[in-house]
């Protein structure tokens, strides 16, 4: 008798004979074939451009609350990815709303004889919200990248508060932490705090 491979077994052997990209175009692009919306992900920046673009907001921190240590490079950074991400994530939950009221126009227009474009946004957001939970799941990284930026820039403000309170400004160590590629960027670890404590 004659053993009919099952499909996972079919799956098991031909996975066997791959051995995966060969090139470093190859590699890269598998090594993001996982890549969802980047909202979870540690590897946060999907290519070169979004790097470019975080180093231009990472940078326009830095000169707005001129860390003093590594301890407050360390929340800047950490405000700047919550920002980023936040920012992201609306930006998804728009398209979300204007992909679903484009799908449900026609009905849109069926039912009512004259609607302007704010009355078709909300219907289509509407049937989003009743239909779709990757709609629910987005309102949940948008509320909780909100709350990840509101603790980041409370816990900057109280180091900086709790730095100048300590009056030696002259006496902080001064110390440059500043990632510089895309892997430091997401890769972010905590330092231990440097600046004087009160």
């Amino acid at each position: 008798m004659i053993h009919k491979l099952t499909k996972a077994e079919i799956a098991r052997k031909n996975g066997a004979l791959s051995r995966g990209p060969k090139t470093p175009e190859g590699k890269a692009v598998s090594s993001r074939n996982g890549f969802k919306h980047g909202l979870t992900a540690q590897n946060f920046l999907s290519t070169p451009a979004e790097v470019e673009l975080f180093r231009q907001h990472l940078d326009a921190l830095v000169d707005f609350w001129n860390p003093q240590c590594s301890y407050e490079h360390y929340l800047v950074q950490k405000l700047a990815r919550a920002e980023f991400q936040h920012d992201r994530a609306e930006r998804l939950q728009y398209s979300m709303i204007d992909l679903e009221t484009d799908i449900v126009g026609p009905e849109i227009q069926r039912a009512f004889q004259s609607i302007d474009e704010t009355g078709a946004l909300i219907l289509g957001y509407r049937s989003l919200d009743e239909h779709s939970t990757s709609h629910r799941n987005m309102d949940r990284h948008v509320a909780r990248l909100s709350r990840e930026r509101v603790r980041a820039l409370a816990a900057l403000e109280n180091a900086q508060a709790r730095r100048a309170r300590a009056g030696t400004e002259s006496e902080t160590q001064k110390v440059q932490v500043e990632p510089t590629t895309a892997h430091e960027i997401n890769n972010l670890q905590e330092p231990a705090p440097l600046c004087p404590a009160a």
